[in-house]
């Protein structure tokens, strides 16, 4: 079954008004090998109308990523911006109708979908796609390891961090029983 994770990087750490600079999506299917990304996507959205909207900016988080690794800051204004209507049809058309990930229940994807909400776009996926990977690594048994898949991969890239909560779940994935 292919599912998809969504990691996003931000200026605050408020769990859905948060200004979000950049996300990030990969598609992938779990196998006992390892899991196998499908496709990858990366966006980087414009702050301007999201500070209109009154998403915000945390000082501690500014000071946050000026501790964080330069790759990790650069990546921050790597790219072109995608105008946010058109990023959430592409979001929309990426998810389709898979599960959705996100390291965590309440802050990713409830940024997304607060953001779509209030720009009338509606929500970015149904009620039932959302899915906590936090919740996987905690809750059940890590049953291998992804140590030498992992270690290139730069904290606080979105899409590295994608990759890496994908090898994450794959540790915790139990082959014997199916998980949603």
């Amino acid at each position: 079954m292919t599912s998809t994770l969504i990691d996003i990087e931000s200026m605050s750490v408020h769990e859905n008004k948060a200004l979000i600079v950049s996300v990030a999506g990969v598609s992938f299917a779990m196998l006992k090998a390892g899991p196998e990304i499908a496709r990858t996507v990366r966006w980087r959205l414009p702050l301007l109308p999201q500070l209109l909207m009154g998403r915000l900016v945390d000082r501690s988080t500014q000071i946050w990523w000026m501790e964080q690794d330069e790759a990790a800051q650069r990546d921050l204004v790597t790219g072109d911006e995608t105008p946010l209507p058109q990023f959430f049809s592409e979001l929309k058309n990426f998810v389709h109708e898979t599960p959705v990930w996100a390291n965590g229940s309440h802050f990713d994807l409830s940024n997304l979908k607060q953001l779509s909400l209030d720009l009338g776009l509606g929500d970015p996926w149904k009620y039932n796609q959302p899915r906590d990977a936090r919740t996987i690594y905690r809750e059940t048994p890590r049953f291998r390891s992804a140590e030498g898949h992992v270690e290139h991969l730069v904290p606080h890239v979105a899409l590295d961090d994608c990759v890496e909560h994908v090898w994450k779940l794959w540790e915790h994935w139990s082959f014997e029983e199916t998980l949603p």
